[in-house]
């Protein structure tokens, strides 16, 4: 797998998962980052989702994540609202 998580940090049962994230390109010289999973309870059958990335070293180490986190919190919401009641 070239980038993605291959480590839980924490986690805290319906309340957060962090994990660690490989560099999306695979490059070994680039440390891990942090991604962690907020979830906050707002109401019935509403939960709100807070995604932090960081721990890069360098910011144009992170130039490249935005657009994917976009793509991915859009695709979680698709899903989300096609299996809801």
């Amino acid at each position: 797998m070239i980038g993605g998580p291959t480590t839980i940090l924490d986690y805290v049962e319906n309340e957060r998962l962090v994990t660690d994230w490989a560099d999306w390109s695979g490059d070994p010289s680039k440390p891990p980052t942090r991604v962690s999973w907020q979830l906050e309870v707002l109401g019935a059958n509403r939960t709100k989702v807070t995604i932090v990335h960081g721990g890069f070293p360098r910011i144009v180490d992170f130039s490249d994540y935005p657009f994917g986190w976009a793509w991915f919190a859009a695709e979680l919401k698709r899903e989300v609202e096609a299996h809801s009641d």
